[in-house]
């Protein structure tokens, strides 16, 4: 449940990846774009650019159908690196075979302990749904985590975002009964940070004492504002973090550089 890694630089940096959404056959595509080559491209700017980078986390939707193949593939592009990394659930994941690939536990910590922070990592998904929900046993774990270490300044990661986005599909989407986690944190001013996945764009938003953030995801990205499903020409990309000593963190996004990704944009429908 509990992961530490030690850390003796400043600040502790950390990346996330998002939404790659791999195919069971190497190379195959998503809505024309190829997300295999995709996810090559986003980690190795990461490497470029983040070579002294001590974590990885990824939130979800890292195969787009669940194939264990895709799993296998996105375990070895990410080992790699050579640093560890860490998954959630996306609501296009099954976690019985992302489990047989690397072992729940080495996939699944719910908590990462680096430096003086904390990672808490939940499960936003409902089986077979598209939405977002959190379950009273994942809201007890939070609160519980929260007053157990609550000395260390903390982010949290998930697939869903809570708060809309001001895109109406998405927006249908969001962590159903995000009030109840709201409730949680909002008892805690060591929550620094709520991150998700899901919404292949990037968000940010001040919630009280909290930033919320959203980011582009490794394959195709959405176009924000959009009341139907609509694709935008921006390129994949990866989050950045840079954790402070004093409980502070700075965070921004990178994206690959402009290429032809051969993306149908006239496309109108989901996937």
């Amino acid at each position: 449940m509990l992961k530490t890694l030690e850390s003796h630089n400043e600040p502790i940096k950390l990346v996330q990846i998002t939404d790659c959404h791999l195919e069971e056959q190497f190379g195959g595509d998503l809505l024309g774009m190829d997300t295999d080559f995709s996810l090559r491209q986003v980690l190795d700017l990461l490497k470029q650019e983040r070579s002294d980078n001590q974590l990885v986390l990824a939130t979800g939707d890292i195969s787009n159908r669940g194939a264990v193949a895709a799993y296998q593939r996105f375990k070895q592009a990410v080992s790699d690196l050579s640093i560890p990394y860490l998954w959630v659930k996306g609501n296009h994941d099954i976690l019985a075979n992302m489990e047989s690939v690397v072992g729940s536990d080495e996939t699944l910590h719910k908590i990462v302990h680096i430096g003086r922070w904390q990672i808490i990592l939940l499960n936003s998904t409902i089986d077979g749904e598209v939405g977002g929900h959190l379950p009273d046993n994942e809201l007890t774990f939070l609160a519980n985590t929260l007053s157990q270490y609550s000395d260390r300044p903390t982010l949290i990661f998930m697939h869903h975002h809570l708060v809309p986005i001001g895109s109406k599909w998405l927006d249908q989407q969001l962590v159903d009964n995000a009030q109840l986690f709201f409730q949680i944190i909002d008892q805690h001013d060591t929550v620094k940070g709520v991150i998700c996945g899901h919404v292949h764009q990037e968000f940010n938003q001040q919630r009280n004492h909290v930033a919320l953030y959203s980011s582009p995801s490794t394959c195709i990205q959405f176009k924000p504002k959009s009341d139907k499903f609509c694709l935008d020409k921006k390129m994949p990309g990866y989050r950045w973090f840079e954790l402070n000593l004093n409980g502070t963190f700075n965070t921004g996004v990178v994206r690959v550089p402009e290429q032809d990704f051969n993306v149908d944009f006239n496309a109108t429908k989901g996937y």
